[in-house]
């Protein structure tokens, strides 16, 4: 094969998305309107240069054999200009129009095996070595999507990057598009090695010199003191708590954040929240909820004392990186408080080109000298110049200029990032998977789920469903929460819950007040997770053909007429006189949920019994619970499930609390990989 025609094999590879990614859109329709008027010339090779030579409107465009990417063109635009883009459609097509010049199909094959060539020394030396471990540990937190066709593509959606490795060019015709600049170098490296690291040639950087004794030596004291703590917790009893057993999951959760396990300093302060609950009798109290988290951090301490993985301890500050300019449109908006401690607003945004949420988070300690309020933040200015305030995007369709988001798509309110409104959000730009059945949603919750100890992509948890029923029921006063069921297209039932508190009112208020006519043209955008065996969902917004509907702030509920008062807490809604009541239809009996199989029965009726003897204590005898734990440790054995025989035969013969917790780990496990 001559010089040329290699030459001419790398440009008639080009796609028009490889084309976009030199330049964009707009400069490429202005490239194809100079081809069809005829600006290009005839093709040269010049053997001197190694390249095709061209004249586009008067300019002289070299094009190299090491791509599109190293072109040169003699005008004074900078980078890839219109005339080098013309130039390469211009070969693209002289190609199209002879079959012989076309590039074989496996030309993504071929950029792998030219990717898989250079040696680890070589992309060390050709990158440096702080880029190279930059780009491992990118790889340790981000998944890259490969795809192989004419030519090679690895994207990183969450960083908003795009890789293309174009067929004879090596790694010197490299296409990164989306990514600033600065970043090329890093996102080429991470896609080498993500590519490399599939084939078997996984590259590992060498060990860094670390001081780290000191913080050793303080989670050596950490781990076993949490281990202890937790033990005497569920060895007295849950139901015997004591105001001092919160004031030292507190000083441990200070004492984990210190020796570098953020993790773990979250997941106790958690806890040393619930013990307060439990002990001021708050309505949110909960054992069972105490329980699980309880054994998810003695899960957590095991793990740490074994080998200390980053997914373990946890990331104290989660890093940004720049992604470009994205397209996003607002769709729901809600204030929100956790067991640690916290207040926050978040925003939920659609990713209009990678397909994806996003979502921008401001967030204090309960003891923020400032009063921060989540309700009065959403009204408030910013979070980035040139918008008004979080209510205004919530639904807003802007574009985000030098936008910085984290690997789970939370984005920055960086000063140096800017927003440009260009419209109302639109429901039909909003491409997330819309789910009108429930045994489908199961799936995809069970597919999403990442069980143990691994992290959890929070997006995961983000569905957008439409349901073909609304069941609307009364506000329970004995739970003080707000029970519906959405039924979908074969009459199956999913809960839809909101618990009561001083954040959720306005949200339980508008769902009351919606008219029930209207909700049957709306899908709710929810917030998916799993309670005893079944899915419930936590809705964050409405989306109708006229755009979002926020519910959780006061001012952004519907002004249709009311069906029913608003509620007072805490006390239970009452309707008005007259017909208002014949709007509740009490149909709880044609709820179908989904069946229960054997192992979710088992799993459902072993957390009961495990419950049961965490709130009296192991260290007292409990016949009824320990009656039950035979007969679900025989059911165990019949369904093989090998990891929970252990920790039962404890449990049966002298119950510790140890093997209480792990039973109660393993357990919630399982519960995470049923479907």
């Amino acid at each position: 094969m001559s010089r040329e025609h290699e030459i001419r094999q790398v440009y008639a590879a080009l796609t028009s998305a490889a084309l976009e990614a030199l330049a964009n859109k707009g400069l490429l329709r202005r490239a194809q309107k100079d081809v069809e008027r005829g600006e290009v010339g005839a093709l040269a090779f010049a053997e001197d240069m190694d390249s095709l030579t061209v004249t586009v409107s008067g300019h002289r465009v070299r094009l190299p054999i090491a791509g599109p990417g190293r072109a040169a063109c003699s005008c004074p635009a900078a980078g890839v200009c219109q005339h080098i883009l013309a130039a390469c459609l211009s070969v693209t097509c002289e190609s199209s129009s002879n079959p012989s010049e076309q590039l074989a199909a496996a030309g993504g094959e071929r950029v792998r095996e030219e990717w898989l060539a250079p040696e680890d020394a070589a992309l060390v030396q050709t990158f440096s070595l702080p880029v190279m471990r930059a780009a491992y540990e990118l790889l340790q937190q981000q998944e890259p999507l490969i795809h192989a066709a004419a030519d090679l593509v690895v994207r990183f959606p969450h960083l908003n990057a795009e890789i293309r490795g174009l067929p004879g060019t090596g790694l010197a015709g490299i296409l990164v598009s989306g990514s600033p600049e600065k970043k090329h170098d890093l996102m080429t490296a991470a896609a080498l090695q993500a590519v490399r690291r599939i084939a078997g040639k996984n590259w590992e950087p060498p060990a860094l010199k670390t001081g780290s004794e000191a913080a050793g030596a303080t989670r050596a004291e950490v781990l076993p003191a949490v281990t202890t703590l937790l033990e005497e917790m569920v060895a007295a009893g849950l139901a015997r708590l004591t105001e001092s057993e919160g004031q030292r999951l507190e000083s441990l959760g200070v004492s984990a954040q210190a020796a570098g396990l953020p993790r773990l300093s979250l997941l106790l302060q958690r806890l040393a929240t619930q013990v307060g609950d439990w002990l001021d009798r708050r309505p949110q109290a909960d054992l069972a909820r105490l329980l699980a988290d309880a054994a998810q951090a003695y899960a957590l301490t095991q793990g740490l004392d074994q080998q200390a993985q980053p997914h373990l301890t946890g990331t104290p500050r989660e890093k940004y990186a720049e992604v470009g300019t994205l397209q996003l449109s607002g769709v729901a908006a809600w204030p929100w408080r956790t067991a640690s401690g916290y207040e926050g607003l978040t925003v939920l945004f659609w990713d209009l080109d990678n397909k994806d949420w996003s979502t921008w988070t401001e967030a204090r300690p309960k003891a923020f000298a400032g009063g921060f309020s989540a309700v009065g933040r959403y009204t408030a200015p910013g979070p980035w110049e040139g918008a008004d305030s979080p209510s205004q995007l919530a639904g807003s369709r802007f574009r985000l200029m030098k936008a910085r988001r984290n690997r789970w798509g939370r984005l920055s309110a960086s000063s140096q990032s800017q927003a440009l409104v260009t419209g109302s959000s639109n429901p039909a730009d909003i491409l997330a998977p819309v789910v009108t059945n429930w045994e489908h949603l199961e799936r995809q919750f069970a597919a999403a789920s990442r069980p143990g100890l691994r992290e959890h992509d929070p997006r995961q948890a983000f569905h957008l469903l439409q349901p073909a029923r609304w069941e609307r029921q009364p506000f329970d006063p004995v739970s003080q929460s707000l029970c519906w069921y959405l039924m979908d297209d074969t009459g199956r039932a999913l809960l839809l819950r909101v618990v009561y508190d001083d954040l959720t009112k306005p949200l339980i208020e508008a769902l009351e007040n919606f008219p029930p006519d209207e909700l049957t043209a709306c899908r709710v955008i929810g917030r998916v997770h799993r309670e005893g065996g079944h899915l419930v969902v936590h809705p964050l917004g409405l989306l109708r053909e006229s755009g979002p509907v926020v519910l959780a702030f006061p001012q952004e509920r519907s002004a249709a007429k009311p069906a029913r008062t608003q509620i007072a807490a805490p006390q239970v809604p009452k309707a008005e006189e007259g017909d208002e009541e014949e709007e509740i239809e009490e149909t709880t009996e044609s709820a179908t949920p989904l069946a229960m199989g054997p192992l979710q029965m088992l799993l459902s009726g072993l957390v009961s019994s495990l419950e049961w003897m965490a709130e009296g204590g192991t260290s007292t005898a409990n016949y009824r619970a320990g009656e039950e734990l035979r007969e679900w440790q025989a059911r165990a054995k019949t369904l093989s499930l090998a990891p929970l025989l252990p920790s039962l035969e404890v449990l049966c013969a002298r119950p510790r609390a140890a093997a209480l917790l792990r039973c109660r780990w393993i357990v919630s496990v399982y519960q995470s990989l049923d479907g």
